[in-house]
């Protein structure tokens, strides 16, 4: 019985960390698509008629 919920712990933080990377890449991602979307507005700022 106790190495089932060792086990299950175990399962239970790899989910976790995995959670925790998958949430920093959506924010490098996010502030990635930001910093785009802001140079896009400049160049397109450019070409104005």
């Amino acid at each position: 019985m106790a190495e089932e919920i060792n086990r299950s712990v175990h399962q239970i933080a790899v989910a976790v960390d995995s959670v925790a990377d998958e949430t920093q890449l959506g924010a490098q991602t996010s502030r990635s698509l930001n910093e785009l979307g802001q140079r896009l507005g400049k160049l397109v700022g450019q070409f104005r008629i």
